[in-house]
C-alpha cells in the first residue's frame, strides 16, 4: 500500500476511504456502505446477538412439509425477542462458520426431507438452497438434521437419526454426521447409541453438546456430550425443562445457551399442557443445569445462533484515523440515510481534544478517546480487518474530485494545498467521490 498522505482518499467500489481528518469544524460524510466485516477471528470484540427462528407449526419441526417461520433477534441480557423477517419454510437449525462467517440453516423442503440453506446475516432471510441433506453412501436416504454446529476448523457437524427397533418399538437413534457446506451431503460419523427426539446442539469443550429429550413421553431436555470422532455419547444431566422445541448455541465467549419451550418446575401450565412459548436459558454443559434468562415472547423457537450482524461502515480508513481539536462528526450515512453507518478503521483510532463523533466507531487496532472527547455511539475493537480496497494516494492526488467539494458554511474553501481544514463553527457535507 502506498504511503498515506494527509488529506488523501479514494472512493473505490462505492467506498469512501478517508485517510485522516484534521478539523476544528463540523462535517457530515455521505457515503455508500462497505458491506459487512469479514475474516473476524475474535468474535467477542464485535457486537453480536442471538438469532433464532420461531416456527408456526410443530409439523415442520417433525419433518412435515407444512409450516413457515420468522427470524427473531434476542436480547442477550433479557431474552426478549424482536421479529426480523418471514421465512417461507420451517427452520430447525442455524450455524455460523467461525472461519468464513457464513450462516447456514436447515429447512424442511418436503415431508421428511430437509435441505441445507444459506442465510443472509443482514436480512436474516434464506439466501438459497445449498442442497438436500442426503447420505453420502446412500443418496436416497434423507437425514433429518435438527441440531447443527461448526467446529473451530470450519467443519460442520449435525445430529440426525436413524429409525431402529429397540425392545419392539421403533425409535429414532441419534447419528452424528459431517455436512458438506458446498453440497449439503451428510457423512455419518457414528451412532450416539441412544434415542433422541426434539434436539439442538453446539460444539463446546471439544464435544458436540446436544440438548435433547431422551424419552418421547416425559420430553425432559438433557445435555448429552457427543464425541466428534466416534459419535459415542454420554448423558451429562437433565435440565429440568420439558418441551417440544429447542435450539442451542454458544456465544462469542464460548458460553452455551438454549431456547427451550418450557419453564422450570416441570414445564407444565395450569391446564396441564406443555407451553409453546420459548425461553432463553444459560446451560452448564458440565452438569446439565439450565438457568433462566427470560422469556423470548415467541413460540416454538427451534434454532439458535450467536451471530455477528453486518457492520455498515459508511467511511473506512485504510490505516489510522485521527480526529482532533474540536472536530465534530454529526452523522455518517449510507446512501443518504442518516444514522445507519459507522466510522471504521483498519488501524488505530484517536479522538482527541474536544472533538466528538455521533456514530458507532470500529477499529482493527486500538481506540483512544481523550478525556474531553466524546463518542456517542458504540465503540468496538474488532481484532480483524474490514473488507476495503487498497488506497493509492498518489493516484488520488493526481486525479480527484477536489474541485467539486464546494465551500463551507462560512463561504471558505476547506482545501489548503494537501490539507483539508475546517475552522471553528464551519460545517460542510461531502458527497461520495475521489478526494
Amino acid at each position: 500500500m502506498a504511503e498515506q498522505k494527509r488529506g488523501g482518499g479514494r472512493l473505490v467500489a462505492g467506498v469512501l476511504v478517508v485517510i485522516a481528518l484534521f478539523s476544528v469544524g463540523r462535517f457530515v460524510l455521505d457515503t455508500k456502505p462497505t458491506g459487512r466485516a469479514i475474516g473476524i477471528p475474535q468474535q467477542s470484540d464485535l457486537p453480536g446477538a442471538w438469532v433464532a427462528v420461531s416456527n408456526n407449526s410443530t409439523e415442520g419441526l417433525n419433518g412435515g412439509a407444512k409450516g413457515s417461520g420468522t427470524s427473531v433477534v434476542l436480547d442477550p441480557s433479557s431474552g426478549q425477542g424482536s421479529a426480523e423477517a418471514t421465512l417461507a419454510k420451517s427452520t430447525v437449525a442455524l450455524a455460523r462458520s467461525p472461519v468464513t462467517s457464513d450462516v447456514f440453516g436447515v429447512q424442511a423442503q418436503s415431508r421428511g426431507k430437509f435441505g441445507l440453506v444459506r442465510m443472509d446475516p443482514g436480512a436474516l432471510q434464506t439466501d438459497g438452497l445449498v442442497g438436500m441433506i442426503v447420505d453420502s453412501e446412500d443418496p436416497t436416504y434423507h437425514h433429518v438434521v435438527a441440531a447443527m454446529s461448526f467446529a473451530e476448523d470450519g467443519t460442520l457437524y449435525g445430529v440426525s437419526d436413524r429409525i431402529e427397533r429397540i425392545g419392539g418399538f421403533r425409535v429414532p437413534v441419534g447419528m452424528l454426521v459431517r455436512i458438506d457446506t458446498q453440497t449439503g451431503v451428510a457423512t455419518e460419523v457414528g451412532s450416539l447409541g441412544r434415542a433422541v427426539y426434539s434436539r439442538g446442539g453446539t460444539i463446546a469443550d471439544g464435544k458436540f453438546q446436544l440438548v435433547t429429550s431422551l424419552e418421547k413421553v416425559t420430553r425432559e431436555f438433557h445435555v448429552v456430550a457427543v464425541d466428534l470422532e466416534t459419535g459415542a455419547s454420554t448423558v451429562t444431566g437433565g435440565t429440568g425443562i420439558m418441551g417440544r422445541a429447542v435450539g442451542v448455541s454458544r456465544n462469542a465467549d464460548g458460553a452455551v445457551y438454549a431456547v427451550m419451550t418450557g419453564v422450570p418446575g416441570g414445564g407444565r401450565l395450569e391446564d396441564g399442557s406443555t407451553p409453546s412459548e420459548s425461553f432463553l436459558y444459560a446451560i452448564d454443559v458440565g452438569t446439565g443445569k439450565a438457568d433462566l434468562v427470560g422469556s423470548t415472547g415467541f413460540h416454538l423457537l427451534s434454532s439458535l445462533s450467536w451471530m455477528i450482524r453486518p457492520v455498515g461502515c459508511g467511511s473506512t480508513t485504510a490505516g489510522d484515523m485521527k480526529i482532533s481539536n474540536t472536530a465534530t462528526v454529526d452523522s455518517v450515512s449510507c446512501e443518504g440515510e442518516e444514522g445507519d453507518a459507522a466510522l471504521c478503521a483498519n488501524g488505530n483510532v484517536a479522538v482527541e481534544n474536544q472533538s466528538s463523533i455521533d456514530a458507532d466507531l470500529y477499529s482493527d487496532g486500538e481506540i483512544a478517546i481523550g478525556s474531553n472527547a466524546t463518542v456517542t455511539g458504540a465503540i468496538y475493537e474488532t481484532s480483524g480487518q474490514f473488507e476495503i480496497p487498497d488506497v493509492d494516494t498518489s493516484a488520488a492526488k493526481a486525479n480527484n474530485d477536489n474541485d467539486s467539494i464546494g465551500l463551507t458554511s462560512k463561504g471558505n474553501s476547506p482545501i489548503d494545498g494537501d490539507k483539508f481544514i475546517l475552522k471553528t463553527t464551519e460545517s460542510i457535507t461531502i458527497d461520495a467521490g475521489v478526494y
